[in-house]
């Protein structure tokens, strides 16, 4: 799995992105076979406002660096949790799992924090033994044939 953070944030102690909004992407190092993302916020449970927690989110793929398009995989909603002892870490699937060499989460908005959005962890959850190395032109064109029905937006 790829986190965008690797370390424990403490309560408070989030990445925050300016309004409601944004698009936080994540280049890989090689395509991986992207199945799942996941998002984390802090518990409700610990008495923090999840006004800034991250909300509605689309997720697109880009099948290498000289891609022009980006192809959407998933639309999705975090919900915080409000138990003590809920997994506050949300995994979502994506619409077609499909070798990547980036993907952005475009954040669509929060739970009503007008001022920025909290993020604590974006993960993207690769199959097992999916990294592929350097993918050839004609191998390129044949993955992005298979995404033509997806809807593309340009870089």
């Amino acid at each position: 799995m790829h986190k965008l953070f690797l370390n424990n944030k403490p309560p408070g102690d989030c990445y925050k992105l300016k309004g409601k909004t944004g698009d936080v992407s994540i280049s890989l190092r090689f395509p991986a076979r992207i199945s799942h993302v996941s998002v984390h916020h802090i518990s409700q449970a610990l008495k923090f406002d999840a006004r800034n927690a991250v909300h509605s989110f689309r997720v697109w793929g880009r099948l290498s660096k000289t891609d022009s398009n980006s192809y959407l995989l998933g639309e999705f909603e975090y919900q915080p949790t409000t138990k003590p002892g809920t997994p506050t870490v949300q995994k979502f699937p994506l619409v077609r799992p499909e070798y990547l060499d980036e993907v952005t989460f475009e954040l669509l908005n929060n739970f009503g924090d007008e001022s920025y959005t909290c993020v604590y962890h974006l993960g993207i959850h690769p199959h097992q033994n999916s990294h592929h190395g350097n993918l050839s032109e004609e191998e390129i064109q044949i993955r992005s044939e298979r995404l033509m029905g997806l809807k593309q937006r340009a870089l």
